[in-house]
């Protein structure tokens, strides 16, 4: 089979298609059978994933979540009373 042929590279592609579908696999049923809690937020804090284990955690459907806009850091003002000599 020459390296460069277009059946070759389309054999190549396939098999790594295959692999990846397979690891994707995996790695999902990892996923959704953990009792961690695995949320996948955007740049913005927006829920972009959250497991099945938010329901047995928290008792919480996933889909609740879904688009919510979360805040890691409160903003300055709301806690800067409390911690002066942090500034």
């Amino acid at each position: 089979m020459p390296r460069g042929s277009q059946i070759g590279q389309f054999i190549k592609r396939k098999r790594a298609e295959a692999v990846l579908q397979q690891s994707e696999k995996r790695f999902r049923t990892l996923i959704e059978r953990s009792s961690d809690l695995v949320i996948r937020f955007d740049p913005e804090g927006a829920v972009l994933y959250a497991s099945p284990s938010l329901e047995r955690v928290l008792g919480y459907f996933p889909e609740e979540f879904a688009g919510d806009v979360f805040r890691f850091h409160p903003p300055r003002s709301s806690w800067e009373g409390f911690f002066p000599s942090a500034l």
